[in-house]
């Protein structure tokens, strides 16, 4: 049993079984990605990971939780080569302004 003193590895949080190599690239709903990811929080809980090609990614849901993972205060974000892909979407959408921490702004990808 678990508890928040001892925290979770990565090999025990939840998440669909993924394939060799490509991991779970055949869960995630291509129509709907978002609906995906909230009927796989329904079902994993919470905080959950996937398998990608590029390495595990893991998934948080609920405003709670995201408020706290996204609390610039507490975590510093690395920020790599997906603010330049970030930075090209619609205004609002992915990066916000830079800041002196994060050049091309802290990294986001939250949904209201």
């Amino acid at each position: 049993m678990t508890t928040p003193q001892t925290p979770l590895s990565l090999d025990e949080l939840p998440g669909p079984r993924g394939l060799p190599l490509i991991g779970n690239v055949f869960d995630i709903d291509t129509a709907d990605p978002l609906g995906g990811f909230v009927r796989m929080a329904e079902e994993y809980g919470p905080i959950f990971k996937l398998a990608t090609p590029g390495g595990v990614r893991l998934l948080v849901s609920g405003p709670e939780l995201v408020d706290e993972v996204c609390d610039d205060a507490r975590f510093d974000k690395k920020v790599t080569g997906a603010c330049r892909t970030c930075a090209r979407g619609p205004r609002g959408r992915g990066c916000s302004p830079p800041t002196p921490k994060t050049p091309c702004g802290p990294a986001r990808t939250t949904s209201s």
